[in-house]
This record gives structure tokens, C-alpha cells and sequence, in this order.
């Protein structure tokens, strides 16, 4: 297995939020997690991607534990679009993309010819051209979105992990993201863990599905299994009229 986690406890203050998670992935599948606002989820994508240490159990990536890597090897392994907000000062869109680059750029963070195209090649895959050469700050939420998702593919990584990537995003580009994700987990092998609120388009594309509830794992496993016997409802709390409700909005019939 390319990534797994082995009774991974994640919390703050040595006070657990999840416990007992053991995950598995293949290179170039997708695993979403889900879950209610506050069961954990961006608690667990912090520890499995270095930024917050784990509590108790393993993460091992490619092998290899997490912590045995140096931080400029997993800067190109792995990239990161989490839900802080950031702060720039007069830069434009391309210049925050370019930013994914500078894992290959060595201490003075002088781009080279590789790079610029590099670049140019994910402004071309996630459509961004014409917000490129505009200010960040100037940009809406889901432009904004947009170009972080572009800085994190800039680095050409080998796993992705994400924090609701969708959320500022309409549905178009709810969309389109999905299929730049597929396409590179197809074509490219590039694995992607992401949490979401978007459930049913998650289980359209994931191919597993991890969701917390109550400080524990409450389901893992394919669509299939997640979303099998009322689970979702139990998930959420909701009635079936509800779900009825959420499930037609995702036109998954």
C-alpha cells in the first residue's frame, strides 16, 4: 500500500478527537472523508500530513513513516490546500501558483524555463487563465480556491490532501475539479485524500469513503458500503424526507 494510517489517534492537548483509524490507499485512488462539522475531520487530514503530531499510532507513506522524512522531501510529495485563509500582498494569481514550484527551486527561488512551463500546464488544466494575472486579493472566494488548487498541483505531488477543496466553488467548478482530480489519479497516479460536504459527489469519485461521528470512525469503506442502510442518515441525524431532499439535489438517481 502506497499510504496507510495504523491506529491513528489524532487530537489537540493530548485530548483525543478521533481514535483507532487504520486506512489504507493505492496510489491513484481517492479517499474522501466526511463527517458533521466537528468530528475530526480537518484534525486527522493536519496529522496525516505532518503539520499536527499524531497523538498515537502510525502514518506511513510509501513505506516509510511520516516523521522520518525531511520537510523539503515531503514538500514534493505531498501538497496541501487546508482552509486558512491567505494573506498576500500585491501578489497575482500566477505568482501564488508559481509558489508551488519553489520545492524545485532551490534557496533562491529563481524559476527556470521547467518551471514556467510547469506552471503554464496547470493554468491551462484548471482553466484559471483569466484570473491568473489578476491580484489575489482582488479575486472572490471560489477564483481565490481556485488558484490554491492550482498552486498545489504546481508541485507536481504525489499525494494531495485537502480540506474541503469545494467549498467557495459553484457547481461547474465543483465539477471540474473532480475531473482534474480523476484525471490525475488515472493518468499520473497521484493519490488524494480530501474531506467534504459534498457527500454524494464524493462517493461518486472516491474510491473509499472514511466518515467520523462522536469522536470515532463510524464507517469505511467503498460508496457502496458507506452509503448502504441508512448510514448516511445516521451520519448527519437526518430524517428520510431530508435525505430524500440532499440525495435528489446531487442528482444521483
Amino acid at each position: 500500500m502506497y499510504f496507510r494510517t495504523e491506529e491513528l489517534s489524532v487530537g489537540y492537548k493530548g485530548k483525543k478527537v478521533v481514535s483507532d483509524i487504520s486506512i489504507s490507499l493505492k496510489k491513484g485512488e481517492i479517499l474522501s472523508v466526511i463527517g458533521p462539522n466537528g468530528s475530526g475531520k480537518s484534525t486527522f487530514l493536519r496529522s496525516i500530513s505532518g503539520l499536527l503530531e499524531p497523538l498515537s499510532g502510525r502514518v506511513i507513506l510509501d513505506g516509510r513513516e511520516i516523521t522520518a522524512y525531511r520537510e523539503d522531501e515531503l514538500s514534493k510529495r505531498i501538497a496541501l490546500l487546508l482552509t486558512d485563509r491567505i494573506k498576500t500582498e500585491y501578489m497575482t494569481g500566477r505568482e501564488l501558483i508559481e509558489c508551488g514550484r519553489y520545492p524545485y527551486t532551490g534557496r533562491f527561488g529563481v524559476l527556470s524555463d521547467n518551471d514556467h512551463k510547469a506552471v503554464d500546464d496547470v493554468i491551462s488544466l484548471t482553466g484559471t487563465a483569466d484570473i491568473a494575472d489578476r491580484q489575489f486579493n482582488s479575486l472572490s472566494d471560489g477564483e481565490k480556491q481556485r488558484i490554491l488548487f492550482s498552486r498545489a498541483l504546481c508541485q507536481e505531488p504525489e499525494l494531495i490532501i485537502m480540506d474541503e477543496p469545494m467549498s467557495y466553488l459553484d457547481i461547474r467548478y465543483k465539477l471540474e475539479m473532480l475531473d482534474i482530480l480523476k484525471y490525475l489519479c488515472r493518468e499520473k497516479g497521484v493519490t488524494v485524500i480530501m474531506s467534504l460536504h459534498e457527500v454524494f459527489l464524493g462517493g461518486k469519485v472516491s474510491d473509499k469513503l472514511l466518515a467520523f461521528k462522536e469522536n470515532g470512525v463510524f464507517a469505511y469503506g467503498s460508496s457502496s458500503e458507506v452509503f448502504n442502510e441508512g448510514r448516511i442518515e445516521d451520519l448527519f441525524d437526518i430524517d428520510d424526507k431530508g435525505f430524500s431532499f440532499i440525495k435528489s439535489g446531487y442528482v444521483l438517481e
